[in-house]
């Protein structure tokens, strides 16, 4: 039953990020790392969503050529990046972002609703990474 929910999470990442980039160039994959154990479906769905956003600002600001997601496990934690080797941006947008780019809070609110919290690592012209890490209730 548990190889179910982490396939049936996995798929509905894979359906979502196929359909964003399906009418694009962009080459997407997803990756999962260590056992990804059952959780609930409301954080199911907030990781959903973060990723959705995450992968729409690739999309819309970035000009990527490749989105790699990533859904990890391990030391109590759940962590998804959403990665792209485009323009890159200043990661202080976290903070304050620029206009009509709100999905940024929207994100960091979804992952801190389960304790967690969202990072974003980028550069100018390096691509940019936003990671929502999450711990996994007992």
């Amino acid at each position: 039953h548990e190889r179910v929910e982490s396939l049936s999470r996995a798929d509905s990442l894979q359906q979502s990020i196929r359909q964003l980039t399906d009418s694009t160039t962009v080459r997407s994959r997803l990756e999962i790392e260590g056992k990804v154990p059952a959780c609930g479906s409301e954080l199911n769905s907030d990781l959903l969503r973060i990723c959705q956003e995450a992968t729409a600002n690739a999309l819309r600001h970035a000009h990527a050529s490749e989105i790699v997601v990533r859904l990890a496990c391990g030391n109590g934690k759940i962590s998804l990046t959403v990665q792209d080797d485009g323009v890159g941006m200043d990661a202080s947008a976290i903070d304050h972002p620029p206009h009509g780019h709100y999905g940024l809070l929207g994100m960091r609110e979804r992952a801190r609703r389960f304790g967690g919290n969202l990072y974003l690592s980028s550069q100018p012209g390096k691509g940019t990474e936003v990671k929502a890490v999450v711990p996994l209730r007992p």
